[in-house]
């Protein structure tokens, strides 16, 4: 008999266990009867084209790691601003932008992700114990991102007819029968069921085991709802980026929150980790941002024809306050606190300006569009690949465009801007790492390799050393910081602010709580109680 846990597992895969008159409480929606296994293998080869192990662990890798959903996420990230140049699907995303973000085609992918694991146990691709432990994993995800089961069916139904195109009446009244009927499992179990944590299985001879994302067949990002942190998987070791501080020569030795890597010592932007980067995501932006770049265009392309950089620079800072407002996971956490902000998005600005007016940039950014119209894919429409010699075509033209880019910024004094005195190098594949972003999904793993290891984004990692340290709490909003022995200062990463640790904690006088100052502020309200705290 499932538990409640399992069962709200299961419900993921309500939609097709009902159009299949399956089970809700059963693993697949099938119990052990003499047809399972043949109709789950029948299932598994005729619509995903699943025969063997193999096949089994590539296609949930697939599911769980991208499916439909990168599709969406490519689409809203290169939505144009004039709607009237969108194709069907485009039109589609765009229409329905505020229900994607941040969520893109989840509840579709993992709804299936769910059915497909349960009938692989039936079929013998997968043992009952790690086939649950998988589905557990599902549930965590989606429970995080969706606020109810109607909210999920909503998701669900979009996800089916992106795939599909057109209207799906059975399927319409499933998720409505779904929502209604007090017998079914979206009725019966509560949204907020605690699922408690991770099961392990046992494998033969061996110890307690835990599958992630790599046990599926793939090596992926998690595809969480902002905001929501992700935990390494028990069975990976968690592994870090060698990485030394160019500012104090210290190694990093506490893993990162974000793809931004700052000393454990002096809190100073030491290096990019892409892998991290990749974990998390990117945000979009929303329909805010898009009303102000619509609204702004007009008037930034003449400023552009008239070569006016003091009315660009304005105009950009406008773009690039709304941009970094709307995409918080896009920037580095130290945007969080005012005056930084302010400091990077002139930065942001500035450099898009010293472009904009390079006539060769120009002429180079209009080579990276037709390399770009030039791009053909090929093979398994769920996963379609880039065509390798179009793809390095495009390559070369972005390479270019990156390098004069990077001799325009130096020229105009740009990259002395950067508010965390990045070094020319770094700056680089900061650029490099939103283009890897988007194409790496669509490569075949030599090319992927090959881009990681030509833009440096590859990098080496070492398995994180157990390292002793403190304790400390930001002034500026109280979180918990840990902090190694002989660190001066350090990043917040909840809200951006550089604290220092190199002196005792200071107690606050109504609370009692202990609070680590902001650097270069000599008091601050309280973050337990706000009551006004003072540095003695």
């Amino acid at each position: 008999m499932a538990t409640p846990p399992q069962r709200w597992a299961l419900a993921l895969g309500a939609v097709l266990t009902e159009l299949n008159q399956g089970f809700h409480h059963e693993l697949g929606g099938w119990g052990s009867g003499e047809h399972t296994a043949g109709w789950c293998r029948s299932a598994l080869a005729n619509s995903w084209g699943v025969t063997d192990e193999a096949s089994f662990r590539a296609t949930s890798g697939w599911l769980w790691a991208e499916g439909h959903g990168v599709e969406i996420m490519n689409l809203l990230a290169n939505l144009g601003p004039d709607p009237r140049k969108d194709d069907e699907k485009a039109a589609l995303v765009r229409a329905n932008r505020a229900l994607l973000e941040g969520k893109g085609l989840l509840a579709w992918d993992l709804g299936r992700y769910v059915a497909v694991v349960g009938w692989g146990r039936w079929a013998g691709f997968v043992s009952e114990p790690e086939a649950w432990q998988m589905i557990h994993g599902a549930a965590v995800r989606v429970q995080r991102a969706f606020k109810s089961w109607r909210e999920f069916g909503r998701h669900y139904e979009f996800g089916r007819y992106y795939w599909s195109g057109q209207d799906d009446a059975r399927c319409e009244a499933v998720i409505a029968k779904l929502t209604k009927d007090p017998a079914s499992p979206w009725m019966q179990l509560d949204w907020k069921l605690p699922l408690g944590p991770t099961p392990a299985f046992e494998e033969p001879g061996g110890e307690p085991t835990f599958v992630g994302a790599a046990a599926v067949g793939a090596v992926v990002k998690p595809a969480v709802a902002p905001g929501v942190a992700v935990a390494a998987e028990p069975s990976q070791p968690v592994r870090i980026k060698r990485t030394s501080c160019h500012a104090c020569g210290a190694p990093k030795q506490l893993p990162p929150t974000t793809g931004w890597v700052y000393c454990d010592r002096c809190g100073t932007l030491a290096d990019w980790d892409f892998r991290k980067a990749c974990e998390g995501g990117s945000a979009l932006p929303g329909p805010a941002y898009e009303q102000i770049l619509s609204k702004l265009a007009p008037a930034l392309d003449a400023a552009r024809n008239a070569r006016d950089g003091t009315k660009c620079v304005k105009l950009q800072r406008q773009l690039f306050t709304a941009w970094v407002e709307a995409c918080p996971k896009s920037v580095p956490p130290r945007a969080a606190e005012a005056t930084y902000r302010a400091a990077y998005v002139e930065y942001l600005a500035s450099a898009a300006v010293a472009t904009d007016l390079d006539s060769e940039w120009q002429v180079l950014a209009m080579a990276v569009k037709g390399a770009t119209q030039g791009i053909q894919f090929e093979g398994d429409p769920r996963k379609p690949r880039v065509r390798s010699a179009a793809f390095w075509t495009l390559y070369g033209a972005v390479k270019r465009q990156v390098e004069r880019g990077m001799r325009v910024y130096a020229e105009s004094g740009v990259l002395e801007l950067h508010p965390d005195e990045a070094s020319a190098e770094l700056q680089s594949r900061l650029t490099w790492s939103v283009f890897a972003q988007g194409w790496l999904p669509f490569l075949a793993e030599a090319d992927g390799e090959r881009l990681l290891a030509e833009t440096g984004l590859a990098g080496d990692y070492d398995i994180l050393p157990s390292v002793a340290h403190g304790i400390r709490h930001c002034g500026g909003c109280g979180n918990q910081i840990a902090v190694v022995a002989g660190a001066t200062r350090v990043v917040c990463e909840a809200c951006g602010h550089r604290v220092e640790v190199g002196v005792a904690e200071i107690p606050c006088t109504q609370c009692a709580g202990m609070i680590s100052l902001p650097v270069g502020k000599e008091r601050v309200a309280c973050p337990f109680c706000e009551a006004m705290v003072v540095r003695v």
